[in-house]
């Protein structure tokens, strides 16, 4: 007669295989007083290990679902031949695989206890090579309608696949269509969310150009402005300007933007010869140090020049003296007076200038241009006009007469042209510290562009005029003043009491450091960033599992 011991473990097995006679036919064989042990529940497995076999799990529900339920019987039997000679099989009960699932479940859940949403699970649905396999087999599309409806589509398959349906089997094909549903929503959620990764790691691939213009020229912006022209965020951003404490700061950051634009604006003239402007200057202190600074180096180049009045030289104040001819007899009279004192009492009577009568004939000819720049009357502003006419004449003839130090005159001339339309910004307008406005400047670049018909202004090449349109584009058109969010606290004090803790906690990303952060993070990225986030961005169906197990674990039906 076999021992107690494994009359036992043969009546384990046959009550495990659902054969109830057998175990108690068994059972009956027993010594007196020996009762079979209760039966141990199985060890729960861990939620990693349950996230990674949820899909198998699914996958073999759904495949005994779809076979006749003789075929079903057949494989169970089959099953549990194998586990009770010793493979490594889960016998499966009267019941069928779905009953032994919710078992499963159930034991599970009683081992994690009440610990709030189960991010081991997750992972392992992450990590589940199921998932892995099927993620990479997702087409790429082409177009955004492309790549929604294959997200949609392959989001849908992965819910079916998230998890088994743990509910009574009368209600699995609901259970599966909530599954399915939620993993079709998962799709354009993981598109969003790869699309968002990719823009974090290389945000150039789809920054806005003026911005990145600016970004280029060292201009801080607010978070609103990065955002670009005409975004949502951009529009947010304005409306918060009337939240206390966040409207002045964003209004600070905003108005040391224009400051910064102004200062991008000298370093481009001042780039030509290898300065910039110093830290901690205002507007019009900038202004200045960039002219004093231009004119050391004319005053290091010109003296090595010589003069000599050529014929095309000639031809040129010729053309600017008839055209002067238009002008009411005033006018006429203070060109021809100021050519004649500038150009005809500094050179000798063959029309040669020395080294230091060059340098007082370009300053004469400027000084006399700015005095009349800033005219209101319309005729004087043409004197000025005329006069910087006969200065660009005069650099182009000493650039023909001194070829051997052509290029650096050359620099030197190409950082003050860029100056001048600084200069007329800052006067445009009286503004008491001289910061001028990107729109301010963008008239001023228009204004000096001598070509005919204002050519080069039309096809967006004039002097400065990158800069100048990327600021006006971005920036707002008119430097901010202190004090706009009163209108919030003024129009309902109890909401501006809600308000205000909300904008002191966002005013931080305001400030110079939080502004500093954004800046670097969302301007600068390593070499080779945009390679990597190409390849995020197309990894959007390998984000569908993991977003679709957390809709499904809380929002699946398990009923």
């Amino acid at each position: 007669m076999a021992s107690n011991e494994k009359l036992l473990a043969m009546a384990k097995k046959a009550r495990a295989a659902g054969d109830l006679d057998t175990a108690e036919f068994l059972l009956d064989q027993l010594q007196p007083d020996v009762d079979l042990p209760a039966e141990q529940e199985p060890d729960a497995p861990s939620g990693i290990m349950k996230g990674i076999r949820d899909p198998f799990d699914a996958g073999a529900q759904m495949l005994e679902k779809a076979l006749p339920d003789s075929v079903s019987a057949t494989i169970n039997e089959l099953n549990n031949w194998l586990a009770n000679r010793g493979v490594p099989l889960e016998p499966i009960g009267e019941g069928g695989l779905s009953e032994q699932l919710r078992e499963q479940e159930a034991a599970y859940q009683k081992s994690r206890g009440d610990t709030g949403f189960d991010w081991p699970r997750l992972g392992g649905n992450m990590l589940s090579p199921a998932n892995l396999v099927i993620a990479s087999r997702v087409p790429q599309a082409a177009g955004f309608g492309g790549r929604l409806a294959t997200g949609i589509g392959a989001g849908a398959g992965f819910g079916l696949m998230s998890q088994p349906a743990y509910g009574p089997d009368e209600n699995f094909l609901s259970q599966k269509g909530t599954q399915a549903s939620l993993g079709a929503a998962a799709g354009p959620l993981s598109m969003a969310a790869s699309n968002m990764a990719s823009r974090m790691i290389s945000p150039r691939a789809s920054v806005n150009p003026s911005v990145q213009i600016l970004d280029e020229a060292g201009v801080t912006m607010t978070p609103g402005q990065r955002a670009g022209p005409g975004s949502a965020f951009k529009k947010a951003e304005d409306a918060w300007t009337s939240m206390p404490f966040l409207g002045s700061r964003i209004e600070s950051a905003r108005r040391e933007g224009y400051e910064e634009f102004n200062q991008a604006t000298l370093d481009r003239a001042l780039e030509p010869i290898g300065k910039r402007v110093p830290a901690n200057m205002d507007s019009q202190q900038a202004l200045a140090w960039t002219r004093a600074r231009l004119s050391d180096a004319y005053d290091e180049v010109l003296p090595k020049m010589t003069g000599q009045m050529d014929n095309e030289f000639v031809s040129d104040i010729t053309n600017i003296m008839r055209m002067a001819d238009e002008l009411p007899a005033r006018e006429r009279d203070m060109i021809n007076a100021i050519l004649q004192r500038e150009l005809g009492t500094r050179a000798t009577t063959s029309g040669r200038m020395s080294g230091e009568s060059v340098k007082k004939v370009q300053q004469g000819l400027r000084t006399q241009a700015e005095k009349y720049a800033g005219s209101t009357d319309a005729y004087q502003a043409q004197v000025s006009d005329a006069i910087n006419a006969a200065d660009e004449a005069f650099t182009k003839m000493l650039q023909r007469n001194n070829p051997d130090i052509a290029d650096e005159l050359s620099r030197v001339n190409y950082g003050y042209a860029n100056f001048k339309r600084a200069q007329r910004a800052a006067t445009s307008v009286a503004m008491e510290d001289g910061t001028f406005t990107p729109a301010m400047l963008h008239n001023a670049v228009k204004a000096l562009d001598k070509t005919k018909d204002k050519r080069a202004f039309s096809e967006g090449d004039a002097l400065l005029q990158d800069l100048s349109a990327a600021g006006k584009a971005v920036l707002p058109n008119k430097v901010p003043e202190s004090g706009t969010s009163l209108r919030f606290m003024h129009a309902n004090p109890l909401t501006a009491a809600v308000a205000m803790p909300v904008g002191l906690g966002l005013s931080a990303a305001y400030t110079k450091p939080g502004m500093s952060v954004i800046n670097t993070l969302l301007g600068t990225r390593p070499a080779g960033s945009d390679v990597v986030a190409d390849l995020v961005g197309r990894s959007n169906a390998y984000a569908i599992p993991p977003i679709t197990g957390g809709l499904n674990s809380v929002f699946g039906d398990r009923r």
